[in-house]
């Protein structure tokens, strides 16, 4: 299967398509795919939310990696991606790092496991965009609440914006729309995207 899936990089060699894969790692990670072009703006292609912690995207990854071909495979959507082999087909993988604030208490287990898996994700040779928690701020407010705010509501305004029982089945979908934020924010802010930019931010990046 995942060879078959990486020969569709010979057919779309030609295309200047690039992908992104958001990760905000935790008990519950959510992952975000999107593509983008040079001319075009960020589209979402498909996401999750995976319970678990590091065991859980293990198993993720082992469905979506082709270690013997060498790329990454998405039978949600058919896609298979080249790793490095294709620069007009390439994904760049952005992830949330876990930065500890000081404290006088002691760190819970659950509140640990993101480390676990940015270990995982170095032992596996992905050599990822590391963001910190603060790149999920996709616009101002005088404060953290209504930052926080005008951040959703701008994915909401982009169509972008996920609920747990609609589109996941779940609760809610809070990992992934914090995965979405940091691809956004990697489009608009680092990669300063112009047409994602037009699209999503009016043209102003941060």
């Amino acid at each position: 299967m995942g060879k078959e899936k990486c020969k569709d990089n010979e057919r779309r060699k030609m295309s200047t398509v690039n992908y992104v894969l958001s990760i905000d790692p935790g008990l519950s990670s959510g992952l975000v795919l999107g593509h983008y072009t040079e001319t075009e703006p960020y589209t979402r292609d498909a996401f999750w939310q995976i319970e678990m912690g590091v065991d859980g995207f293990l198993e993720w990854y082992e469905e979506h990696y082709d270690s013997f071909g060498g790329c990454w495979v998405f039978p949600d959507i058919g896609v298979g991606i080249g790793n490095g082999l294709i620069q007009s087909n390439r994904i760049t993988v952005v992830c949330e790092q876990f930065v500890p604030l000081a404290s006088d208490r002691a760190f819970r287990t659950d509140e640990l496991e993101p480390i676990r898996i940015e270990g995982a994700i170095t032992a596996l040779g992905i050599q990822p965009v590391w963001q910190r928690a603060g790149c999920q701020v996709l616009a101002g407010g005088d404060t953290a609440a209504e930052r926080k705010r005008n951040s959703d509501d701008l994915l909401r305004r982009a169509g972008l914006w996920l609920t747990g029982r609609k589109h996941l089945g779940m609760k809610d979908a809070n990992d992934a729309n914090s995965a979405q934020k940091h691809g956004m924010h990697y489009m608009g802010f680092d990669l300063k995207h112009v047409p994602t930019m037009n699209a999503y931010f009016g043209g102003i990046g941060m």
